[in-house]
C-alpha cells in the first residue's frame, strides 16, 4: 500500500492506493468468507469456483465489503504510523479509481486542531473569597424546623390568610377567556410567600377570606417552561376552602435530637457552622480554580472544528437526559420536550456556546500536560487503586474484581486532573486584589 498525507487549515487527506495484487487479496478474503453460503448449480455448495460466481452473480459482488475491509486495514495503518494525525470525526472516504491496475481512495476527515499556548505560568488572578455568614446558620435551622412544622387549622370563620400560612383552595386558569391544560385543580395545598405559583399569584391571595373567591390576574414568565403560555396574560379564578398556620417547634435542645445526631442545640449549631465553612471553602477553591483556567483559556489561540461543537453538544444532551430519568423518576427525555415545548434542535442551540467553551478549555489543558509532560503512569494507577480498596474497606482482591478498563481510564482521567491542578497552582498566584 502506498499513501500520501493532504494537510490543510481544516482538513486532513489521505490518499490510498493498491495495486492489483494486493486489491486481489482483499477480494479473495471475501470470496472465502462467504462461498459457503453461495448455490451453483453443479458444484457442491462452498466449492463453486471464484470466477464463475462473479460469472453469474456479477464481476462487482464481493467488491463492496473488500473494499470495507481493506479501507478499515489501510486506515488504522496509516493512523497508527502517523500519531499526529488525530481524526475527531468519522471520515469522509471516497474511491477514486477502480480497474485492472488496483484501486485509490481517500479518507477526508477534521484533525484536532493546533493549539497556540499563551501565557499559562506566572499569572496573577484576583481571589475570589467567601465566608461562612452567622445569618446562614440560623436559615438552616429554620428550614429543619419547618420539615417539622404542625399545620393547625384557623377555626375562626373571618380568618384571612397571610404570608407564611398553608391555604387549600381551587384554581380554574384562563388565556383569552379559554382555560389551558394543567390550569384547573381542587383542594390543591400552598405556602403563600413560598414563591410556588406564578409571580404576582401568591401575593393577591393574602388577605382573602375562608370561602371567598376571587379573580387573580397574572403574566406568566418570559421564559416559562411551556412555549404556549410564555409571556401571556392570564387569570386564576380562586376559590379559598382553608387556611393553616404554620405552627413550628421551639429552637431547643429537643428539636437538635429530632433533626441531627446531637443531644444539644449548642452542638448542632457548631456543626452546621463547620458544614458551612467547608462549604465555604470548596465553592471559593472551585471558583478560584476556575478563574483561573478561564484565564489561561483566553490567552490561548485555536479553531475549534464544528464537528467537536456537535459531538460535545451531544454529549451534552445525553448527560441531560440522564439527569431527567435520575431526579424525575424516570422522565424520557422526548416527554420533558412535549412538556416544555422545547426540542432537541432547541436544547442544542442554547448550548452551542458552552459546548463550544468546553471543547476548546480541554484541547488548551491537553496541550499544557502534553507540553509539561504532566501524564500518568500505570505505576501511578495502581497506587491509587490501592488507595481507594483500602478507604472501601475492602480487600485489594475485592476491589479489584470490580475494575475494569474503563474504571481505570476513569482512575488515570481523575489523577492527570489533580497533577494538572496542581502545576498550575504551583506556578500562578491567586491573591486578594492590591496585595504586592
Amino acid at each position: 500500500m502506498k499513501y500520501n498525507i493532504d494537510k490543510t487549515k481544516d482538513k486532513t487527506k489521505i490518499n490510498f492506493e493498491l495495486d492489483a495484487k494486493a486489491w486481489d487479496s482483499y477480494i479473495d478474503k471475501i470470496y472465502q468468507k462467504e462461498k459457503a453460503k453461495i448455490n451453483i448449480a453443479g458444484f457442491r455448495k462452498g466449492h463453486a469456483p471464484r470466477g464463475m460466481i462473479e460469472k453469474m452473480y456479477g464481476k462487482n459482488i464481493f467488491v463492496d465489503d473488500a473494499f470495507n475491509q481493506c479501507f478499515r486495514d489501510s486506515y488504522v495503518e496509516v493512523l497508527a504510523e502517523n500519531e499526529d494525525v488525530f481524526p475527531v470525526e468519522e471520515p469522509s472516504v471516497e474511491i477514486l479509481t477502480l480497474d485492472e491496475k488496483g484501486i485509490t481512495f481517500s479518507a477526508e476527515f477534521s484533525v484536532k486542531p493546533m493549539v497556540q499556548l499563551g501565557e499559562y505560568t506566572d499569572l496573577v488572578i484576583d481571589k475570589i473569597e467567601y465566608k461562612m455568614n452567622k445569618k446562614d446558620i440560623d436559615k438552616e435551622i429554620e428550614t429543619a424546623r419547618a420539615r417539622l412544622a404542625r399545620k393547625i387549622e384557623k377555626d375562626n370563620k373571618e380568618a384571612i390568610c397571610d404570608n407564611g400560612d398553608v391555604v387549600n383552595l381551587d384554581y380554574s386558569g384562563s388565556v383569552d377567556g379559554v382555560k389551558f391544560d394543567g390550569g384547573t385543580a381542587e383542594k390543591q395545598e400552598l405556602t403563600l410567600g413560598s414563591g410556588s405559583f406564578i409571580p404576582g399569584f401568591e401575593e393577591q391571595m393574602v388577605g382573602m377570606k375562608k370561602g371567598e373567591k376571587r379573580d387573580l390576574k397574572v403574566t406568566f414568565p418570559e421564559k416559562y417552561h411551556s412555549a404556549d403560555l410564555a409571556g401571556k396574560d392570564a387569570i386564576f379564578s380562586v376559590t379559598l376552602n382553608n387556611i393553616f398556620k404554620n405552627e413550628l417547634p421551639p429552637v431547643d435542645d429537643e428539636l437538635a435530637k429530632e433533626v441531627s445526631q446531637f443531644d444539644n442545640l449548642k452542638e448542632w449549631r457548631e456543626d452546621i457552622e463547620k458544614k458551612l465553612n467547608e462549604q465555604a471553602i470548596n465553592k471559593e477553591k472551585a471558583e478560584n480554580e476556575q478563574a483561573l483556567i478561564d484565564k489561561i483559556v483566553k490567552n490561548a489561540k485555536l479553531d475549534v472544528p464544528e464537528c467537536m461543537v456537535k459531538t460535545e453538544q451531544s454529549y451534552m444532551l445525553n448527560d441531560f437526559a440522564q439527569k431527567l430519568q435520575y431526579m424525575y423518576g424516570g422522565l424520557k427525555l422526548d416527554d420533558y420536550f412535549k412538556m416544555t415545548g422545547d426540542t432537541r434542535e432547541k436544547f442544542n442551540e442554547q448550548n452551542k456556546l458552552q459546548a463550544e467553551k468546553n471543547v476548546r478549555t480541554r484541547l488548551i489543558l491537553e496541550e499544557i500536560i502534553k507540553t509539561e509532560k504532566l501524564d500518568i503512569n500505570q505505576k501511578d494507577i495502581d497506587a491509587d487503586l490501592e488507595r481507594r480498596a483500602e478507604s472501601s474497606k475492602k480487600t485489594k482482591e475485592e476491589f479489584m474484581k470490580n475494575v475494569d478498563d474503563e474504571y481505570r481510564n476513569y482512575v488515570k482521567s481523575m489523577l492527570i486532573s489533580e497533577r494538572l491542578m496542581a502545576f498550575l497552582l504551583a506556578n500562578n498566584k491567586i491573591e486578594k486584589k492590591g496585595k504586592k
